[in-house]
């Protein structure tokens, strides 16, 4: 093989190739009409030599692999010499993983199912009166990812990850309400299959109803219950990211320097698992070869580890976890989360609501921003209720959640009995990088958070 031949004709400390190939599929459908029917492929190699305390870094589609090598090397040698930062990479031990065919018809199905699979969903949707406009999509991709490094590893996996988003606005006189759906895993076609499209339909006409009569929240500082899907969102965006070791390293995280310290509640464990089954942000091995493990974060409150790429874990002297992921082979491997997971308590639903006279319950999430350093976040969810005498009563609209994350990690007060994995098929943005992930969560209680209303 070309790859090690060269390996033996430059003397190198550490190197890696990685090749990915993909092809990717979408269909939009706009009230009834196709509007998007797109396909890409992609193809790309990507080239890091770590020399002389130096790294050197080419991506490349054609062309000869002995030509990419002399330019990493080049610019590692470069690097070495003019940057004051030493660039260092852990051992790891020889891999061979060669994934068997991976079933799944995912590109095999024509593109008159696909359509009249969205075309059914649009007119269960439209049977509604109130419904003016609907948008839904479908997003399927296949990933090949080969790797090959100085260790000899050898590394060949493929996945496939389907989506469904649902956009719909509903409209009584003045009032304008919008809600989506999402829902995705890896597999192929036979994962929409299984969907029950009138009960599907139902339940989103339902939400949309339910925000037409809901009121303006209130603001102010009160109990709060969050289901488990914002409650994912919740420790991915203020936590998980803040638990990523280039982040510490560069001063971004409100948890630096604090490994072994207390951050939490002692009923908050929290982990990285990458191994869950059919989850989007599931993999066998990561971006360097690291068989994919879980990571124990947060243990009983007690902040226990930092999420690693090799790189970061030989700066801090650690032990790499399986979390060095880039988007593709035209970008360098950095710590990523993959599902971020919050360990089942000890309260049942009825336990948590009980224990509030007055308060919020928020359900699902739409986006939200989190400053790294400080911890302080902001999240709006997709609906939320007002708790009274520990029943779920007026449904409410436009609700935020915001506060500091050290501080609301130590007001839970109840975690939930089951967790449940969100199943969204998230995309993650970091450092112009999008990675597949997802959250698995259980209700939980937080003694007091504000909460943001239209006149907040």
């Amino acid at each position: 093989m070309e790859y090690f031949n060269l390996l033996k004709k430059y003397r190198i400390a550490y190197s890696d190739l990685r090749e990915n190939v993909s092809i990717s599929h979408m269909l939009k459908m706009e009230n009834g009409v196709v509007t998007v029917n797109s396909r890409i492929n992609a193809s790309l190699k990507g080239l890091r030599v770590f020399n002389n305390n130096g790294l050197g870094f080419v991506y490349f589609n054609d062309g000869r692999l002995s030509n990419a090598f002399k330019k990493a090397l080049n610019i590692a040698r470069a690097f070495g010499k003019y940057s004051n930062e030493k660039q260092n990479i852990c051992n790891y031990k020889k891999v061979k993983y060669l994934e068997k065919n991976v079933n799944s018809n995912i590109f095999d199905i024509s593109d008159e199912e696909k359509i009249e699979f969205l075309k059914q969903v649009t007119d269960e949707l439209k049977e509604h009166p109130r419904i003016k406009n609907t948008l839904a999509v479908v997003y399927l991709s296949e990933e090949s990812k080969n790797f090959l490094n100085s260790e000899f590893s050898e590394i060949n996996l493929k996945q496939h990850i389907i989506r469904l988003n649902i956009f719909v606005t509903m409209k009584d006189r003045n009032n304008l309400q919008e809600y989506y759906y999402t829902f995705g895993k890896q597999g192929g076609w036979e994962v929409l299959k299984k969907i029950d499209i009138n009960a599907l339909a139902k339940n989103v006409i339902n939400k949309c109803e339910t925000l037409l009569r809901a009121k303006p929240a209130p603001a102010g500082r009160y109990p709060v219950i969050l289901d488990p899907e914002i409650t994912g969102v919740f420790f991915h965006e203020a936590i998980g990211h803040a638990c990523e070791a280039d982040a510490v390293l560069e001063n971004q995280s409100l948890f630096k320097n604090k490994l072994g310290e207390r951050v939490a509640s002692d009923l908050i464990t929290l982990y990285d698992d990458p191994t869950l089954p059919e989850s989007s942000g599931s993999y066998l091995y990561d971006d360097e070869g690291i068989k994919a493990k879980r990571t124990i974060l947060i243990e009983k409150g007690i902040l226990k580890s930092y999420l690693h790429s090799r790189t970061t874990a030989a700066k801090m002297k650690q032990e790499p976890t399986g979390n060095g992921r880039s988007e593709f082979a035209n970008a360098l491997p950095i710590p990523r989360m993959s599902n971020i997971v919050l360990k089942e308590g000890g309260f049942s639903e009825e336990e948590l609501f009980e224990s509030i006279k007055k308060g919020i319950f928020l359900v699902g999430s739409r986006g939200g921003v989190v400053e790294p350093t400080k911890g302080n976040f902001l999240f709006n969810a997709k609906e939320a209720f007002l708790i009274e005498n520990g029943k779920i009563t007026t449904p409410l609209r436009g609700v935020s959640l915001s506060g500091n994350s050290l501080k609301i990690l130590n007001k839970i007060s109840g975690v939930g009995k089951k967790a449940r994995l969100s199943f969204t098929a998230g995309q993650c943005g970091k450092k112009g990088q999008r990675v597949p992930v997802d959250e698995k969560a259980p209700f939980i209680k937080i003694d007091e958070a504000i909460v943001g209303g239209r006149d907040y």
